[in-house]
């Protein structure tokens, strides 16, 4: 579908406007696209929601759509940038970060599963589409390796803070910790409800695991 030159606006009604107030009506305008692709994406997954189903829960044109959006799939990498959970993991690890690390990964690995719960739907339809969508196969990988990336950051500070060997590969064990979560998370939302009880004791597991693998060696 071509991209109109521009949305479909009165002239009038945008002259007679202070800019405070066109900023505004934008924010709120762009915010109503977002929040009406969510509940499609989430619903109906990416490739069963349309351009035009968008606009009309949105109440707004195509145009005015692509006067935000360069196309559906910005629209996608919008709507997973500002819902996924993804995207809080700098939040999350800011907050643990005065912690123990023991403590530490045990607070970033159930709070990292609260979030995933909360955005279940959308979650769900990252996964499951990725492998034959490459629009949602790109937002995918760009969100996990942006999440790698911060945790392998966070395990290096902690690494030259000595809590972790010197020698180790921290990258690959923020790759196993994010890795084993999304399991965790996908194997429970498609059985039975794991429940806060069930997944605290899978996030010991894994924290348990890992500060094994992780601890420095004697005389390191």
């Amino acid at each position: 579908m071509a991209r109109p030159d521009r949305p479909v606006t009165d002239d009038a009604e945008m002259e007679s406007e202070t800019e405070g107030t066109r900023q505004a009506r934008a924010a709120r305008r762009r915010e109503q696209l977002l929040e009406a692709a969510l509940a499609l994406f989430s619903e109906r997954g990416y490739r069963g929601t349309s351009v035009r189903e968008i606009t009309r829960a949105a109440g707004v044109t195509e145009a005015v759509l692509y006067h935000y959006f360069a196309n559906k799939a910005d629209l996608w990498a919008a709507v997973v940038a500002e819902y996924s959970p993804f995207g809080q993991i700098s939040q999350v690890l800011e907050a643990a970060g005065t912690l123990p690390l023991d403590a530490a990964l045990r607070t970033l690995g159930l709070e990292l599963l609260r979030l995933l719960r909360e955005r279940e739907q959308l979650v769900l339809t990252l996964l499951s589409e990725a492998p034959v969508e490459p629009d949602v196969a790109t937002v995918l990988q760009h969100f996990l390796r942006g999440v790698a990336m911060v945790l392998t950051m966070f395990l290096r500070q902690r690494q030259e803070r000595g809590e972790i060997d010197r020698d180790l590969d921290v990258s690959a064990a923020a790759t196993a910790f994010q890795g084993a979560l999304l399991v965790h998370f996908l194997t429970t939302s498609l059985g039975a409800p794991a429940g806060p009880v069930a997944d605290e004791a899978a996030v010991d597991r894994l924290a348990s695991l890992l500060l094994a693998g992780l601890a420095p060696r004697p005389g390191a």
